[in-house]
C-alpha cells in the first residue's frame, strides 16, 4: 500500500538499520529529463515519518551536484566524523562521489562531499558495500570495468579480474551476502562470478534454453550459493533463481511481468520476499523459495514504469521504489491507509496556453490488492519461551532448534515432598513423626509428639503422658506422702458402750438407716451418714452423695461430680480455658471412643475462638479432625508452608485411615491449599506426589491429567473423566415423527411393468382391499444396522479409511452388492410428501360406461371386488351381439365406487443416533424456502423434502446399510462445520462406490439442498 511520495525522478538509497530517524537519499537520475528539460542536478534527504498523515516525505537536507547519477549506496561506519556512514554515487561521466549525510543534513554544502575520485571511463552504473567491510565498495561502468575500492585508500583500486569480453556496460555488481571474497557482476546480458582471492571470474552464469539478458543480481541472504537474476528482454521477462551447485539451468523461474524487468531487491531480513519492476508498470512481491515460485503480493500502482526498488534496512515493511513518472513512491507491505497524490500536469503546464494539445488529468482510479497471507520472518518471534504441564520448559532460538527442560524448585522442599510420599506409602507415618520431631520447635515438637502418639498401641496413655498427667510420676508422688494406714485388719478389743438412747442410736438398732441418715446429716456428720447409707442401700447411697455434692462447692467437689455424674459436655463448656490440660486429661480417662472426637473437638473450638491455636490443634489432633487442624495454622500460599501443613494433615490422616478404617474427607480450606501444594509439585515435575495430593483433594481435572501423564499410578484406579462426554454424531434432541400422507408421487427408480399397455384410471387393488401406489418404491437393500451408542461416533465395521479434510472423518467401506442390481420389491411402505403439497386423487372413477355394459357395472353399495384388467389379446370378449367394435381398444367401462384412501402410515421415529441427520437436513430445507421467494426454486426444494422423507423412512426401518449411514453422517459433520465442498466430496464418494440401487432414491436430493445451500449463501443454525 502506497503511504508516501517524492516528486522526484531520481535513483534512491535508505539509511542504514542503525540510523534512526530513517532517511530516504534521492540523486537526481541520469539520462533522464523533466518536462522544463532541466539539467540541474542534487542530492537531497527526506525523512520518513511515519506518524505524519500527510503523503510528502518532508525534506531535511540537500547539496547541488555537477552530475547526474546512475546509482547510490549508503552504509554504516563507526569512524567519529562520518556518525551517519557514507553515501556513495555514481556519477554519468565516470566519477564516485563520497558524501557526509550529518553534512547535508546540516546544510554544510562545500563539506557534504567528501571524496571525489575519476577512475573509469564511463558511467558508473553498479556500486555495492561489501557486508564484511564497510570500507570496501565494487563499482561497474562502461566497457566491462570493475573497481574494487577502499574507502581508507582510494588512490589504487582493485580489480576483481580481467575484463569481461566482449566489453560492455556493467550493469550490476552484487557482494555475497556469506562469503566476502565472492563478487557477482552483469555484463553484456550475462552473471559473471568472481573470485577475489584468485582474482579471476568461476563461472558464468547464463540460461542458453531462453533469451535471456540479465540485467540485475541479487544474492540470497542466507544460502551462499543461491542467486536470483532478472532479466531485462521483453520476449522473456523473468526472475530466475540459481543455485551454483547446479548451474546448468535456473532450479526456478518467477513469471508474473509481460515485460522485461528493470530490478529486483532480496529482502535483508527475510528470505522469501523478492521484489521485482518491470516496463509493464507492475511492483511485484515473490516468494522464490516455494516449489513454483509463489507471488505473494503486488503493489498498488497507476501504470508507472519503476527502475529502481530498495527495500528499507530499518523497517523492513517499507520499500521504496523511483518511477519514470517523476516521483518516488514509499509503499508498506503490511498495508495500511492508501495515499494517492493527484497526477502530475507538468507536461501540459509546460506548453503554457496551448492547453488544448492536452487532455486535463484524470483522477487516479485507486487499485486494490489482495493483504498477505503470510506472515513476514521479522514479524516472526526471534526467540520464544513457554512453560509446559510437569515442570516442563520449552525454548527455541532463532537457530529453529527447540530445547526442552525440567524446571526444579527448592531442592530440599523436593526432598521433603519425596520422603514424606515415601513414608505413606510404606506405611511408615510414626517414624516419619519421630524424625520430624527431632528437628522441630517446640510448639512444633509438641504437635509431632501428638501426631505420633496416634500411632501407639494407647493412645490415651501417650497423650495423658504428653499433657504432664503420667501415672508412675503420680505414684512416686503419693509414696512420699505419710498417709495413716486403713486399719481394716485391726480388730477392735475394748468393750463396746452404745450410751445413751438417743434418735440416732435407736434408729440404727431398729434398722431405719434412712432415718439414722437423715439425723447423720442435721448434725453435720457427713462421715457417719455415708457409713449409714453404705448399710441402708444403693439408691440411699446415691441420694447422700447427691447432697453431699449439692451442699459443697468447692472446686474438688465439683470435679467430683462432673466425674461421677459423667457431665463431660458440661466439663468442656464451662471450664476456664487456662485450664484446657486438666479438661483434655479428664476426657481422654473417662470418656468413650464414641464421645472423645466430639468433645475434644468442642474444646479446641473454643480454644481457637479464644486464639489459642496451639492447644486448639493438639485437641484437634485427638479429635482425629484433620479440616480444623489445618486451620490451626496460618494460611500461606509458600510452598514451604504448605509443605509443612500437608505433611501433618497426611500424617493425621494415616492415623484416622488406622483407627477408623477409611480416609478423612478433604473440605473447604484444606483442599485449596492441598490443590496448591500439588499443582505446585505438578508444576517441578513430582507427578506421583503431585496425583496423590490431587485425588485426596479431589481435584478431578488435574488428577485425570496427572494419571496419564504418568501412564497409570500402581495401586490406584483410573480418575473418572471430569467433563461431560457428548456425543457429536448422534443428539439427544427428541424428533417427533411425521405423519406421512399417503403420495401419488412416482419413486425415483420405478420398476419396469409387465405389458405397458394403456390403462384406464383405475387402480389397481390389493387382494386385501387396499389401493397401492403405481410405481411402487425401491426398497434399500442390506441387513438392518444395530443401534449405535450414544457415546461414541459411529463408525462402520472393518471400513477403509479414505482422506478428507482435516477435521472430519473418513469416509467409505467394500461395497455389499454390484451397482446394477435390481432393486427389491417393497410395496408396503407408505412415502410422505410435504404438507403443504396438495394430494392427488388415489382413484379416478369412470363415470360413463359404454353402451351395452350397463348390467356389468357392479353395484355401488356392494364393497368392490378385486377387478380383473383388460386383456388386449382378447378383445372380442367383451362383444355383444349388434354392438359396433371399437377401432381402438379400450378396456371396458366400469362404475366403480370411489373408496377412501387408507390413514397414513405413521413412521417409525428416528433412532437416537440418526436423528441429527434429519435435524439438520430440515434445518438447511426450511432455511433455504425462507431465503427465496422464487417459485421455482419452492418446487425443487418440495422435491428434495421428498427424498428426503424416502430416506428418513428408510434409516427408521434400518434398511440402510453401515457404509451408507456412516457417510451421511459424516456429511452431516462438514455441514455443521460449513464445509459444503467436504460435504459433496463424501456425496461424489458414495455415488461412484455405493450401491445405486440402494441411495439413489434419495441422494440426488441432497445434493440438490447443498448446491442450492452454496448458491444462497445458507448455512446450518441449531
Amino acid at each position: 500500500m502506497k503511504i508516501k511520495e517524492v516528486p522526484r525522478t531520481a535513483n534512491i538509497a535508505w539509511s542504514p538499520a542503525q540510523q534512526h530517524p530513517i532517511y530516504l537519499a534521492a540523486g537526481t537520475a541520469a539520462q533522464q529529463l523533466d518536462a522544463s528539460f532541466s539539467t540541474s542536478a542534487s542530492l537531497e534527504l527526506f525523512e520518513l515519518d511515519l506518524s505524519d498523515a500527510s503523503v510528502d516525505l518532508p525534506r531535511k537536507g540537500g547539496v547541488i551536484s555537477e552530475q547526474r547519477f546512475h546509482r547510490l549506496v549508503w552504509t554504516w561506519h563507526t569512524n567519529s566524523d562520518m556518525a551517519m556512514g557514507y553515501i556513495v554515487a555514481g556519477a554519468d561521466n565516470g566519477s564516485l562521489f563520497l558524501y557526509n549525510p550529518v553534512a547535508i543534513l546540516e546544510d554544510r554544502g562545500e563539506e557534504a562531499m567528501v571524496l571525489q575520485v575519476s577512475k573509469h571511463s564511463g558511467p558508473v552504473h553498479a556500486l555495492d558495500f561489501n557486508p564484511f567491510q564497510r570500507n570496501l565498495v565494487a563499482s561497474g561502468a562502461s566497457e566491462s570495468e570493475i573497481f574494487i575500492w577502499d574507502l581508507n585508500n582510494t588512490a589504487s583500486p582493485m580489480t576483481p579480474g580481467s575484463k569481461t569480453q566482449p566489453f560492455d556496460d556493467v550493469n550490476c555488481v552484487s557482494w555475497n551476502r556469506q562469503v566476502q571474497h565472492i563478487l557477482a557482476s552483469t555484463v553484456a546480458g550475462k552473471c559473471v562470478v568472481w573470485d577475489l582471492r584468485k582474482s579471476d571470474p568461476i563461472i558464468k552464469v547464463n540460461d542458453s534454453t531462453s533469451r535471456m539478458r540479465a540485467r540485475q543480481v541479487v544474492w540470497h541472504p542466507e544460502v551462499a550459493t543461491q542467486m536470483c537474476l532478472a532479466s531485462e528482454d521483453d520476449h522473456s521477462p523473468s526472475v530466475q533463481l540459481w543455485d551454483l551447485r547446479f548451474a546448468t539451468s535456473p532450479i526456478r523461474v518467477l513469471e508474473g511481468h509481460t515485460r522485461g524487468v528493470l530490478a529486483i531487491a532480496w529482502c535483508p531480513s527475510d528470505p522469501d520476499l523478492l521484489l521485482s519492476c518491470a516496463k509493464d508498470g507492475r511492483l511485484l512481491c515473490w516468494n522464490p523459495n516455494t516449489e513454483r515460485g509463489e507471488l505473494v503480493y503486488e503493489f498498488p500502482t497507476l501504470n508507472q514504469w519503476c527502475f529502481d526498488v530498495q527495500w528499507c534496512l530499518r523497517d523492513p515493511a517499507v520499500i521504496a521504489g523511483a518511477t519514470f513518472d517523476g516521483t518516488v513512491n514509499v509503499y508498506s507491505l503490511l498495508g495500511g491507509p492508501a495515499q494517492w497524490s493527484q497526477p502530475s500536469a507538468k507536461i501540459a503546464d509546460s506548453f503554457g496556453q496551448m492547453g488544448t494539445m492536452s487532455e486535463p488529468p484524470q483522477s487516479p482510479k485507486m487499485p486494490t490488492t489482495e493483504p498477505l497471507r503470510k506472515a513476514p520472518k521479522w514479524l516472526r518471534r526471534p526467540v520464544g519461551v513457554s512453560f509446559g504441564f510437569g515442570g516442563k520448559l520449552i525454548t527455541f532460538e532463532s537457530s529453529s532448534v527447540v530445547h526442552l527442560s525440567q524446571l526444579h524448585g527448592d531442592g530440599s522442599l523436593l526432598e521433603d515432598a519425596g520422603r514424606l510420599e515415601t513414608a505413606v506409602a510404606a506405611g511408615q507415618i510414626a517414624d516419619y513423626c519421630a524424625q520430624k520431631q527431632k528437628d522441630a520447635t517446640e510448639d512444633e515438637s509438641q504437635v509431632w509428639a501428638f501426631l505420633q502418639g496416634n500411632f501407639e498401641k494407647e493412645p490415651r496413655k501417650h497423650f495423658l503422658q504428653l499433657l504432664d498427667f503420667d501415672s508412675a510420676e503420680l505414684a512416686k508422688k503419693i509414696d512420699a506422702l505419710e498417709l495413716p494406714e486403713d486399719g481394716s485388719d485391726q480388730e477392735d478389743e475394748e468393750p463396746l458402750v452404745l450410751g445413751d438412747r438417743v434418735p440416732l442410736t435407736e434408729a440404727l438398732l431398729t434398722g431405719d438407716f434412712e432415718t439414722a441418715v437423715k439425723l447423720c446429716l442435721a448434725e453435720q456428720r457427713v462421715a457417719e451418714a455415708f457409713i449409714a447409707a453404705a448399710a441402708g442401700g444403693p439408691s440411699l447411697f446415691l441420694r447422700v452423695q447427691q447432697y453431699f455434692l449439692a451442699s459443697d462447692r468447692s472446686p474438688l467437689m465439683r470435679l467430683l461430680a462432673t466425674v461421677i455424674g459423667r457431665k463431660w459436655k458440661n466439663l468442656v463448656d464451662k471450664c476456664q480455658l487456662s485450664d484446657w490440660k486438666q479438661t483434655m486429661a479428664a476426657l481422654l480417662t473417662y470418656a468413650t471412643t464414641e464421645e472423645l472426637p466430639s468433645l475434644c473437638r468442642r474444646l479446641g473450638e473454643r480454644l481457637e475462638a479464644a486464639g489459642e491455636k496451639h492447644p486448639a490443634a493438639l485437641c484437634f489432633i485427638c479429635a482425629g479432625d484433620i479440616n480444623r487442624l489445618a486451620a490451626c495454622f496460618p494460611p500461606s500460599a509458600s510452598p514451604k508452608a504448605l509443605l509443612a501443613l500437608v505433611e501433618k494433615v497426611q500424617a493425621l490422616r494415616g492415623a484416622v485411615r488406622l483407627v477408623r478404617g477409611s480416609d478423612a474427607e478433604l473440605t473447604g480450606a484444606l483442599a485449596k491449599q492441598v490443590a496448591h501444594l500439588a499443582e505446585w509439585l505438578a508444576e517441578q515435575g513430582h507427578l506421583k506426589e503431585a496425583l496423590r495430593l490431587a485425588h485426596e483433594a479431589g481435584l478431578a481435572e488435574l488428577s485425570d491429567r496427572l494419571y496419564h501423564a504418568l501412564g497409570g499410578m500402581p495401586g490406584m484406579a483410573a480418575p473418572q473423566f471430569p467433563f461431560p462426554r457428548i456425543n457429536l454424531v448422534s443428539r439427544k434432541t427428541s424428533v417427533s415423527p411425521r405423519v406421512a400422507p399417503v403420495a401419488a408421487t412416482m419413486s425415483y427408480a420405478p420398476q419396469a411393468q409387465p405389458h405397458a399397455h394403456p390403462q384406464p384410471h383405475v387402480p389397481a387393488v390389493h387382494p386385501q382391499g387396499h389401493p397401492t401406489a403405481m410405481f411402487p418404491s425401491a426398497p434399500a437393500t442390506g441387513l438392518p444396522m444395530a443401534p449405535l451408542r450414544q457415546t461414541e461416533p459411529f463408525v462402520a465395521p472393518n471400513a477403509p479409511v479414505y482422506p478428507t479434510r482435516a477435521g472430519l472423518p473418513a469416509y467409505g467401506a467394500p461395497k455389499s452388492e454390484a451397482w446394477n442390481d435390481p432393486p427389491a420389491a417393497n410395496r408396503t411402505r407408505t412415502r410422505s410428501t410435504p404438507l403443504n403439497t396438495p394430494m392427488e386423487p388415489v382413484m379416478q372413477p369412470v363415470m360413463q360406461p359404454l353402451a351395452g355394459l350397463a348390467d356389468a357395472v357392479p353395484d355401488a353399495s356392494i364393497h368392490p371386488q378385486p377387478y380383473a384388467p383388460y386383456n388386449p389379446y382378447k378383445p372380442m370378449e367383451y362383444r355383444q351381439p349388434g354392438a359396433v367394435q371399437p377401432t381402438n381398444l379400450q378396456p371396458p367401462p366400469v362404475h366403480i365406487q370411489r373408496e377412501e384412501p387408507p390413514k397414513p402410515k405413521e413412521r417409525a421415529p428416528l433412532p437416537a443416533e440418526h436423528q441429527a441427520l434429519q435435524q439438520v437436513f430440515d434445518n438447511l430445507a426450511d432455511r433455504c424456502v425462507q431465503a427465496t421467494n422464487n417459485q421455482q426454486t419452492r418446487k425443487k426444494l418440495d422435491d428434495v423434502r421428498k427424498k428426503l422423507d424416502i430416506l428418513y423412512d428408510k434409516l427408521a426401518d434400518r434398511t440402510l446399510s453401515d457404509n451408507v449411514v456412516l457417510g451421511l453422517h459424516q456429511m452431516i459433520q462438514a455441514i455443521q462445520q460449513y464445509d459444503y465442498q467436504t460435504g459433496l466430496g463424501i456425496h461424489a464418494h458414495m455415488i461412484a462406490t455405493g450401491n445405486f440401487s440402494e441411495i439413489s432414491p434419495f441422494m440426488p436430493g441432497i445434493k440438490t439442498l447443498l448446491q442450492t445451500c452454496i448458491q444462497m449463501n445458507v448455512y446450518c443454525q441449531m
